[in-house]
């Protein structure tokens, strides 16, 4: 009973495969009618991307043939190109080929045969599996404008005008334009002859090679130069293998090859003269693998002729910041050891703990400054003694690590490669920069200014104390003058955000000529006092606090320190202008004698003037081109009394102008645009004679801008 229980859903299962096999063996070369109402709107009426295996297309008397890698893993666009020639397929170009053949429409169905089809400018076929479609082009049809007639499977249609272009495209455009036959991951060695001269480098890890010959390690930086050269070297048409055999007989370039992989071959490419008709092109031949001849962009050599000496790495580490995953600085005594850690640092010593956020993000200020120190190769290598500290970067598990050792010999400091025992000699901030210790992961806190300072007294260059009272800055001390408030609150808002960058170890000289600081007065605490050095980095100067660890400070912090804080504005805003005297080469012009636009200009002009900055304070200098000046003479009224100011334009450097106030000691510098928009004239007719020096000396060049 229960035999015959299980018996008949046994049997329909049997059935059920057999009639599925029957479906894929033998049905599958026939049309089902639910594929054909799928397509029925398209051109062709089955379409099985997947297995296809073969396309043939025959035009002009050349053969197409693309078919498709008989590989277990081949994918939809893993084909070749087997006829006319065969080469690598270029998958863009046939995915689509592909596209268009699946999602064409025709413009209309014909009910019969065209007596005017023409002759047949295009066969091909499609085989899909046991299907195979075959398909003739033929001539143009009346409408619509460049349609041509076509035939699938024996039926007659009328195809637009893009399809015709997209399926009588040349044989050329299906085949790969990448020359090259090897990416710079997969090269154990590269050699580039280029006439006499000769560069090779051969890999040292899976990130570097070294140059052959001087031993030295290869730029990574300047290596994807080279390496975005091959890459360019596309074909933009393509030769007979004896063509390019011919024009490459004397070549200008013999790049040879090495892969990793014993089973891949070595190439040969072989760079000539410029392609027939084609002078802004270069002929390239590959001989080996799989010889091809193309011709390829003129502009793609401009950096295959790299020499040896540019391409030797200046920098301390092959490596890259990101890919670091641990770092150790060693000196007798002492050691400094972190590790990656999610995208934090581990700290492993002195002590082991978890870096906070703020040592973590100077860390990485720090890696970054590492690594952009750059030392020139000292040959002969000179005798060193012991090590003042060395440098331990390890990429992670299985990785190269690299390691620099660093030297003091007097004032010269080296470094030491051990990847290419190549010695540097690198600047002295290496040592301040890298020596073991608390500084690389050191907080940027320098200071808390707390509700801001009651005084603030300059010593740079130009000795200026200013005090605050009743919410207003004035310049007290040996020179009273207007302060420029606006000013004063940038410079305090500079000094306010000011953060440590980068710590230094040990101390940065700083001479009384390079040296420049600010002392802020508090009411109910001690003062404070910034002192700030020589660029010791791009973009950094040499800072410290109150006589502390040293510090990277942004460059615009010695700047703010450096400027006059003496107000720049001629007229006061609560004076009114009554008359107005220019005195020009002995000339008096009144600026208000006519009414009229240029007056009126003019008188904006001069209401709103400004000095751009302050050159310096006290009495003009030689130079500064004020023996024979343009002065304006102002007449105000304020509280208090009439008053006169007066202007006085002196020489001109570029686009500045000296310039000075007859109510202020000191020289400012003025745009000329300015000026120009003052005078209503261009000044340079009657500017005075630039002094010996060109009107601007080294002792009284302007100060930077607002």
């Amino acid at each position: 009973m229960k035999a015959r229980r299980f018996a008949v859903p046994t049997l329909l299962l049997l059935l059920a495969v057999a009639l599925s096999l029957y479906a894929w063996f033998v049905d599958r070369g026939s049309v089902s009618d639910v594929e054909k109402n799928a397509r029925s709107l398209h051109l062709f009426p089955v379409w099985r991307r997947a297995e296809i295996s073969r396309i043939e297309v025959r035009q002009n008397g050349t053969t197409l043939v693309l078919v498709r890698d008989a590989g277990a893993d081949a994918g939809e666009l893993d084909f070749r190109v087997t006829s006319p020639v065969n080469a690598d397929i270029d998958a863009a170009a046939l995915d689509q080929l592909l596209s268009v053949l699946e999602h064409s429409n025709p413009v209309r169905r014909l009910e019969g045969e065209p007596s005017d089809f023409g002759p047949e400018r295009l066969v091909g076929e499609v085989t899909m599996g046991k299907v195979t479609t075959r398909f003739v082009l033929g001539g143009p049809a009346p409408t619509p404008e460049g349609a041509a007639y076509f035939r699938i499977d024996g039926k007659p249609v009328v195809v637009a005008r893009d399809f015709v272009t997209d399926i009588t495209r040349s044989a050329d455009v299906y085949r790969e334009k990448t020359l090259v036959p090897y990416l710079s991951v997969a090269l154990d060695a590269l050699t580039i002859q280029n006439g006499p001269r000769a560069l090779s480098l051969k890999r040292i890890d899976d990130l570097s090679f070294r140059i052959e010959g001087p031993n030295l390690r290869a730029s990574r930086t300047t290596i994807d130069r080279l390496w975005l050269a091959l890459a360019d070297l596309r074909a933009e048409s393509f030769l007979t293998v004896d063509e390019a055999t011919a024009l490459t007989r004397d070549p200008s370039f013999v790049v040879r090859m090495t892969p990793i992989a014993p089973s891949q071959a070595p190439a040969e490419l072989l760079i000539g003269g410029p392609c027939p008709g084609h002078p802004e092109r270069v002929v390239f031949f590959r001989k080996t693998p799989l010889p091809v001849g193309a011709c390829v962009p003129r502009v793609a050599l401009e950096n295959l002729g790299i020499e040896g000496e540019t391409l030797a790495d200046r920098g301390l580490f092959g490596m890259r910041p990101d890919e670091l995953e641990d770092f150790a600085s060693a000196a007798p005594g002492k050691r400094l050891d972190l590790a990656r850690k999610g995208t934090g640092y581990r700290l492993r010593a002195p002590e082991d703990r978890d870096l906070a956020p703020g040592e973590a993000e100077t860390f990485s200020r720090f890696l970054l400054e590492l690594f952009k120190v750059q030392g020139t190769r000292v040959s002969p290598t000179p005798t060193l003694g012991a090590p003042l500290f060395s440098l331990d970067l390890h990429r992670g598990e299985g990785k190269r690590t690299e390691h620099v050792d660093v030297y003091a010999e007097g004032a010269q400091v080296y470094a030491k490669r051990a990847a290419d025992g190549a010695v540097l000699a690198v600047a002295p901030t290496l040592v301040s920069l890298g020596f073991p210790g608390p500084e690389p992961y050191r907080p940027s806190t320098v200071w808390d200014l707390g509700a801001g300072p009651t005084g603030i007294t300059l010593d740079c260059g130009t000795p200026q104390e200013l005090t605050l009272a009743h919410g207003t800055w004035t310049g007290t001390g040996k020179t009273t003058f207007v302060v420029d408030n606006a000013r004063v609150l940038e410079l305090l808002d500079t000094l306010r955000r000011l953060r440590a960058d980068l710590w230094f170890h040990g101390a940065i000289p700083l001479s009384a000529e390079n040296r420049c600081s600010v002392t802020l007065g508090f009411a109910g605490r001690p003062a404070a006092r910034l002192t700030v050095g020589p660029a010791l980095l791009p973009g950094y100067v040499a800072a410290q606090v109150d006589g502390g660890t040293f510090f990277a400070a942004p460059e615009d912090v010695g700047r703010a320190l450096r400027r006059i804080y003496l107000d720049r504005v001629l007229i006061p805003d609560d004076a009114g202008i009554l008359a107005a005297t220019r005195r020009k080469d002995g000339k008096r012009t009144e600026l208000f004698a006519d009414a009229g636009v240029e007056t009126a200009q003019a008188w904006v002009a001069l209401r709103t003037f400004r000095a751009d900055d302050v050159v310096h304070l006290g009495p003009a200098r030689p130079g500064e081109g004020f023996d024979k000046p343009v002065e304006w003479t102002i007449d105000l009224a304020r509280d208090g009394g009439p008053r006169q100011v007066k202007l006085t334009i002196g020489a001109r450097k570029d686009n500045m102008y000296y310039a000075r106030y007859g109510h202020a000691d000191a020289t400012f510098q003025v745009d000329a645009s300015r000026l120009a928009a003052l005078f209503g004239e261009p000044l340079d007719a009657g500017a005075p004679a630039p002094g010996p020096d060109g009107g601007i000396s080294a002792d009284s060049a302007p100060g930077p801008g607002p």
